[in-house]
């Protein structure tokens, strides 16, 4: 590869001159012609987007993976759709929305007007099937940005795609994917993806891939808290460290400690049915036993206690009813004692498991 020449090339475009740019790569890619960087700075060194696009079409053959030619490429053929004559199609006629008459030609900007009634309207040209293929070549863009967690690139190219097709559900998707992920600890866009999941449901409320995203965005946001949560317990447990005064090193330790329960409470909320957010709670309240925790935890703790009790008394339950079926065919001295005992104990045992799943549903 004649590196030498393109660098030479490229400090030439940098400097200003295009002219020069362009004659050097002309000559790497007479010696060249598959020389894939070449291409590419030849791309920039030509004015006319045909030019550019037939630069960036031979890039893709040489490398269909470049995603600088894909981008480039997609963003020309997005142009082009951008800044499509408002020119009426073959065939198409338009008749006025307010007294039915046939309507004329729209001018440069898409503006007609009835030459009966007055009423002017704005035609809008349809999105054609080559323009689908460019919107879906952002598409690929999107994912390629998402597979690489270039969250603002895919937010920016979704963007550019909702400006053309307004009603497309996978950009919105993209959108809300990214958007999440642009999240911090100041400035949490949960809800902002949300909305952009809401916009892909209004479009379509049966498209599979909305609730996926919303289960999996939803169980991603529970497991942040988890993690801030996590960070909290840490700093608290090293600043009670520092002190050798018990009381000292609660009451210094105590926020952090209550800054954690709060994440765990929050990812509780985002995933209720989550065993592991209830066993965390518990374990929490328990290791730090000294803080009046709030009724929201301890009803936490509750629901845990019967989630996590339930299995083993429904076990004891089958047991026993096993075991009553197996007292009724017997004709021992004290079996009718044995009978009345674990009669009783089944009826306890039900109790229990309707207590439980009540705290459980509740």
């Amino acid at each position: 590869m004649d590196n030498a020449n393109i660098q030479t090339g490229i400090q030439y475009f940098k400097a200003g001159n295009k002219t020069g740019a362009l004659q050097v790569f002309l000559q790497v890619l007479e010696r060249e012609p598959n020389n894939e960087i070449a291409w590419l700075w030849l791309a920039a060194c030509v004015d006319e987007p045909e030019q550019k696009r037939d630069c960036f079409h031979k890039v893709l053959a040489i490398n269909p993976t470049n995603t600088n030619a894909q981008k480039a490429l997609a963003e020309l053929e997005l142009q082009t759709i951008v800044d499509v004559k408002p020119v009426l199609q073959q065939g198409t006629v338009l008749k006025c929305p307010s007294c039915g008459s046939v309507m004329g030609k729209p001018d440069h900007t898409g503006l007609v007007q009835c030459g009966y009634c007055g009423t002017t309207i704005t035609y809008h040209p349809p999105v054609e099937k080559v323009e689908r293929k460019n919107i879906e070549r952002f598409l690929e863009i999107c994912k390629a940005a998402l597979d690489g967690k270039n969250y603002d690139e895919v937010v920016q190219y979704a963007n550019k795609i909702l400006e053309v097709d307004p009603k497309n559900i996978n950009a919105w998707i993209n959108k809300a994917i990214a958007t999440f992920w642009l999240t911090t600890g100041a400035n949490n866009r949960y809800d902002e993806a949300m909305e952009y999941l809401l916009k892909a449901e209004q479009i379509d409320k049966d498209y599979p891939l909305i609730s996926e995203t919303r289960d999996f965005l939803t169980r991603s946001q529970s497991e942040w808290y988890i993690h801030l949560a996590t960070q909290e317990i840490k700093n608290g447990a090293e600043i009670a460290n520092i002190y050798t005064d018990s009381y000292e090193a609660r009451k210094n330790s105590q926020e952090y400690y209550i800054k954690a329960m709060n994440n765990i409470l929050l990812a509780s909320h985002y995933d209720p049915t989550n065993y592991h957010n209830l066993k965390f709670i518990n374990d929490l309240a328990s290791k730090v036993n000294w803080i009046d925790w709030s009724k929201e935890v301890k009803n936490k703790i509750a629901l845990f206690k019967a989630v996590d009790s339930l299995p083993g008394v429904r076990k004891q339950l089958k047991e026993n009813q096993a075991k009553l079926e197996k007292l009724k065919t017997e004709n021992g001295l004290f079996t009718g004692i044995k009978i009345e005992t674990t009669t009783n104990k089944i009826k306890w045992l039900k109790q229990r498991i309707a207590e439980y799943e009540r705290i459980a549903n509740s």
